[in-house]
């Protein structure tokens, strides 16, 4: 019983501390799968005011799995420029993408 008190006011500290310091992620607005993979793969050693702006283009282009999977590697590229770290998306996208 001590410890799941220890767990309930651990997650409150955080979710105050959230309240109170958390930053709005348009990712967050729409957490579906898609969104969410996106999003981690772009934040992988990239500052998110510098992504922000590639995630918003990235889901107006291929708003789910289903549109990526149509995609080029030539248009995922494309979008991905910026970004660095190339690999991080080509062996995340092969999968879905027809070629």
């Amino acid at each position: 019983m001590h410890d799941e008190k220890r767990i309930q006011q651990l997650r409150e500290l955080i979710w105050d501390h959230y309240a109170q310091y958390g930053r709005e992620m348009p990712w967050r607005d729409n957490p579906s799968p898609h969104n969410v993979v996106a999003s981690e793969v772009m934040l992988q050693q990239t500052q998110v005011d510098r992504m922000r702006p590639k995630f918003q283009s990235w889901v107006q282009a291929w708003p789910d799995f289903e549109a990526l999977s149509r995609a080029t590697t030539e248009e995922v590229l494309r979008a991905w420029q910026g970004l660095g770290y190339n690999h991080r998306v080509l062996c995340g996208s092969s999968s879905l993408r027809r070629e």
